[in-house]
């Protein structure tokens, strides 16, 4: 769905001082026959606080929604031409039967991740990367919902879930990405539960799993206009959150140069309404990842310095993807969480006490084994599959957001529980010498070496786990052990 907007529109706002607000709520329609094509189209869009009516709505030829008429979410790809404002919706693939609702939903875009519950809330995901258009928000960015006046009611009237904030800039640059974070740690982005009925306003709740930071990507790059009449808008598209603290803008350039503006001064962002902020110089420097741990900078010199300065810059940190520093007596990874897209970090034998890898979602392996951690969060890294943090001081440790953890050995700790009933994919887990007292593997039944020797179990089921080859458990407490449901545990010791 693109949404198209003249600089006219506008004109009269950049004369007012701060942010300026606009209605723009999206409404559509949809007529549903259950099995077969949708109809939709738009109505009139309630433009009353704009200079002119200059907003034009319109369908992309390969838009797609969620179409709810039961709990099964199914897919609706629009067949009509890119510019169209009505048109047929097509169901994708097989129809499905679910469970009954009492009325028909819809979201736009459609995502497979996104369901609906028993109680008819609607589970789904707030893009963190949002793609660049023209005076406008980009193509899938914008999330609606609609919801009809009973089970029988086929018309579908789209809502906006979220608001939005345009950023101006302007200069003689090219930007390659521009980043809004909140100063508070704000969750804006990833998983958020929707409450939506008909003729209300939808709300939304982000999860605990969500994210603080959106981006627009703007490909290979766009030239700003020249002087503050001219200014280049970025759409950001934000669930209502009130930033406490103010927020931050970060727009990247070409090569190792970056822009950064902050406010401290508290905004609130409303459903359904624009805030334009006014039109700000991008002047762009090379700014550095600050270091703490002195080897640690000279191991990141030595690896990631492109241009040769001694120093590394923030789009030289957006190239990294592994780190490994094995033992070098480095103390901090302060600057680490510049490295955003790390996808793999390696600093065993150091004396680190603490990490912060909150910053790094898209890690998927990490082996900080043989340190003096205390602590440790993982709950932001929820891409992480490989975690190995054994022989540390750690006394908790919460990977209950961590489903897609494949390998985990955290032996050798001080930890007296753990809870890896979330994480169902686990094939390889390993716990020794600890201080564990219970442990639940029922959930894990992809498990195929499980290690928990020398720990203080008094009982270990683990009768769900039939594809173990590998199980060692002894040195604790047990009296008996039933491994009659483990034929292919070859490799055991259990007493």
């Amino acid at each position: 769905m693109k949404q198209d907007i003249t600089l006219i529109v506008f004109a009269a706002l950049a004369l007012l001082a701060g942010c300026e607000r606009a209605d723009v709520d999206n409404v559509g329609g949809i007529e549903s026959r259950k099995g077969q094509t949708f109809t939709a189209g738009f109505e009139k869009v309630d433009t009353r606080t704009y200079v002119d009516s200059n907003l034009r709505l319109y369908w992309n030829a390969d838009d797609r929604l969620s179409i709810f008429a039961t709990t099964y979410n199914q897919q609706s790809s629009f067949a009509g031409q890119t510019g169209d404002t009505e048109g047929p919706f097509e169901p994708v693939g097989s129809i499905h039967i679910g469970n009954t609702v009492l009325n028909n939903y819809a979201v736009y875009p459609y995502n497979s991740a996104t369901s609906l519950t028993g109680d008819e809330r609607i589970k789904l995901i707030l893009p963190s990367v949002q793609p660049y258009a023209p005076n406008t928000f980009g193509v899938g960015a914008n999330t609606m919902v609609a919801v009809t006046d009973g089970i029988n009611d086929y018309f579908l009237p789209f809502r906006n879930v979220c608001g939005y904030l345009v950023v101006k800039l302007y200069g003689d640059a090219t930007v390659k990405a521009v980043t809004f974070e909140g100063n508070n740690g704000e969750k804006i982005a990833g998983a958020a539960t929707v409450t939506a009925s008909h003729a209300a306003a939808p709300t939304i709740v982000m999860s605990e799993e969500a994210t603080t930071t959106i981006t627009i990507d703007c490909g290979e790059g766009i030239q700003l206009g020249r002087t503050a009449e001219t200014a280049t808008e970025f759409w950001f598209v934000i669930p209502p959150t009130t930033f406490s603290n103010g927020f931050t803008i970060k727009a990247v350039g070409e090569g190792v140069m970056q822009m950064k503006k902050s406010t401290t001064a508290s905004r609130t962002i409303q459903r359904n309404v624009v805030n334009t902020m006014p039109a700000l110089e991008a002047v762009f420097d090379s700014q550095l990842v600050e270091f703490e741990d002195a080897k640690f900078k000279a191991y990141c010199v030595s690896k990631f310095d492109k241009d040769g300065d001694g120093e590394i810059s923030y789009p030289e940190a957006l190239l990294i993807t592994r780190v490994s520093i094995g033992s070098k007596g480095i103390e901090s990874l302060k600057g680490i969480e510049a490295f955003t897209n790390l996808e793999e970090l390696i600093c065993p034998g150091n004396p680190l006490k603490s990490i912060d890898i909150s910053h790094n979602t898209a890690l998927k392996a990490l082996a900080c084994y043989d340190n003096q951690l205390t602590s440790l969060d993982v709950t932001h890294n929820t891409a992480l599959t490989d975690l190995r943090c054994f022989k540390n001081k750690l006394i908790n440790l919460d990977v209950s957001h961590n489903a897609a953890l494949t390998k985990m050995w955290c032996d050798q700790n001080q930890l007296t529980s753990l809870d890896i009933s979330h994480n169902m994919t686990l094939s390889d887990f390993r716990c020794n010498q600890n201080q564990l007292t219970s442990l639940d593997v029922s959930h894990n039944t992809e498990l195929t070496v499980l290690w928990c020797q020398e720990n203080q179990l008094t009982s270990l089921d683990v009768s769900n786990n039939t594809e173990l080859r590998t199980l060692y458990c002894f040195l604790n407490q047990l009296i008996t052990l039933d491994i009659s449901n483990n034929p292919r545990c070859t490799a055991k010791r259990i007493y």
